[in-house]
């Protein structure tokens, strides 16, 4: 079980987010939105998850879920002005928050800039797009029985 599907919610619940990119969050893989087309239809956001961490004691169970959950997180634009404003609302939005996330609940949301040696992973580096890349570390709030 991931909180993937909650990210994308919780992204498109960002009115100023969505003014730019519409419903275009997209997770693992960004679909082919007009077959003749040769990229999607830009601006987007692009998200996957890149590792888990767990807590782990001598009598955890088996399937002990997640004690975080870490993505790569892209936004994609024509415009460089563009993609730096697609991530500075991200952060502004979603930088140390807790609450409701989707269908879920997070104890802590981290939001940082990728390090210089980050390499885009959903685009192509020579068809024109520019990429703002962001980490994101979630830590889901999960109940205890």
């Amino acid at each position: 079980m991931s909180i993937g599907p909650d990210l994308r919610t919780f992204l498109l619940n960002m009115p100023s987010l969505t003014a730019i990119i519409g419903d275009r969050v997209f997770q693992n893989k960004v679909p082919q939105l007009d077959e003749r087309a040769e990229e999607p239809t830009l601006p987007y956001v692009w998200f996957a998850r890149s590792g888990r961490e767990h807590v782990r004691t001598l009598d955890d169970p088996v399937g002990e879920l997640p004690f975080v959950e870490d993505f790569d997180l892209e936004c994609c634009s024509y415009s460089v002005d563009e993609a730096l404003d697609m991530a500075e609302i991200i952060n502004q939005n979603m930088d140390n928050y807790a609450g409701d996330f989707g269908t879920s609940v997070v104890q802590y949301v981290e939001i940082q800039d990728q390090d210089d040696s980050y390499f885009p992973r959903n685009t192509e580096a020579d068809i024109g797009v520019n990429v703002s890349a962001l980490y994101v570390r979630i830590m889901p709030l999960y109940e205890v029985n």
